[in-house]
């Protein structure tokens, strides 16, 4: 607290701030404007410390969003990289169904030609 021309100044300590949400400041601001009228240097003040308050809640609110954010893409990255390998599995299995049943297509048409009795 400073003191001008005798009406004292009320300033809160940093330490006051950083543990001060914005609706806490309001009510302190209101419970000392209703005792006494506040001075436009301590009006400028409260403004002042308002705005930090305002602009460190605003900031912690932004890392928030930004945390739910990267964790919501980190979500979707390992869902989709767990679609991918499930996909390339089953790409192997088709392309392994596929070259036996090629492989057996073959040996029919090659039997066909060896078996010239067989109606076709």
């Amino acid at each position: 607290m400073q003191e001008t021309d005798k009406t004292p100044i009320v300033m809160l300590s940093r330490e006051e701030l950083l543990s001060m949400s914005s609706q806490a400041l309001e009510a302190y601001t209101e419970k000392l404007a209703s005792s006494r009228p506040l001075t436009s240097q301590e009006e400028r003040l409260f403004k002042r410390q308002r705005r930090l308050i305002k602009n460190r809640e605003s900031a912690q609110l932004s890392r928030m969003r930004k945390k739910h954010y990267i964790e919501e893409l980190e979500r979707q990255v390992r869902d989709a990289n767990k679609e991918r390998d499930q996909l390339a599995s089953q790409v192997a299995s088709l392309t392994t169904e596929n070259k036996s049943l090629k492989d057996e297509v073959q040996y029919l048409r090659n039997f066909m030609k060896q078996s010239p009795h067989l109606p076709r």
